[in-house]
């Protein structure tokens, strides 16, 4: 046994030395989850180097392999992305994000569209800056159901508000809930897949109003339902040895 942990620290250190180190880190954190380790990989996806935001070559996607099922996932749980969120030393930033799909009322017409639940720091890791009003800061994103704010994609903006600047401040109806919108994103910004495109965005505390079931969603490590993206930093990232993490 000690023959095999000095194997994968040795592999582990090469790996870090390796120019493709960028495309692919294995890291294992120890989550809560019973006696079940979590191995995390990076997976710098071509479509992610085309996003409209800031540097998007320095974005990946999280995915992660359970020892069970021995595939990868990338679906998290909100307990685990705050365990990467806090703990992790490689990434510059750590987001996450689930759709949802909202009934929207405002001037007495109601509509169907996709919407996304956002952590409080997704629009600064992504670098998006507003086109009008503000986006959402960890302030808007602390306690559970207690974030009544929006935010509007520019084409929704144009397409169901005329463009109105005055928007900023006013108040949509989102599934029978009335929330305040504080800003609108940039010309071209469609979030991070672009099939999805989402007219609006949540603070992620609002998980407990526009996604109930189940209630503990945001404490059960086991219930797995949200993407996890990361930046990393400019410099070389420091690899995690896993058998240190669990120490």
């Amino acid at each position: 046994m000690h023959t095999h942990f000095e194997d994968v620290r040795y592999g582990l250190r090469m790996l870090a030395r390796s120019s493709g180190f960028t495309a692919v880190v294995i890291l294992t954190l120890a989550l809560g989850i019973g006696a079940n380790t979590a191995i995390f990989s990076m997976v710098n996806a071509v479509l992610l180097k085309s996003l409209p935001v800031e540097k998007p070559e320095e974005l990946v996607v999280l995915k992660y392999s359970d020892p069970q099922p021995g595939q990868l996932n990338e679906d998290f749980s909100y307990p685990m992305y705050q365990s990467i969120r806090d703990k992790n030393g490689s990434f510059s930033g750590v987001l996450a994000g689930s759709g949802i799909e909202l009934n929207v009322g405002y001037g007495g017409e109601s509509e169907q569209l996709y919407g996304e639940l956002v952590s409080g720091n997704y629009f600064p890791t992504l670098g998006v800056q507003p086109w009008l009003g503000r986006l959402f800061t960890d302030d808007d994103d602390r306690v559970p159901g207690r974030h009544p704010v929006a935010v509007l994609s520019h084409g929704y903006w144009q397409r169901r508000f005329a463009s109105d600047p005055s928007i900023v401040g006013k108040q949509i109806i989102l599934n029978a809930r009335p929330m305040t919108i504080i800003g609108v994103t940039p010309p071209g910004f469609y979030g991070t897949e672009l099939a999805r495109n989402p007219g609006v965005g949540v603070p992620m505390m609002m998980a407990t109003v526009f996604r109930p079931v189940p209630a503990n969603r945001l404490e059960n490590p086991r219930h797995r339902w949200m993407t996890t993206l990361a930046r990393r930093p400019a410099r070389p990232a420091t690899l995690v040895d896993p058998i240190e993490a669990l120490r």
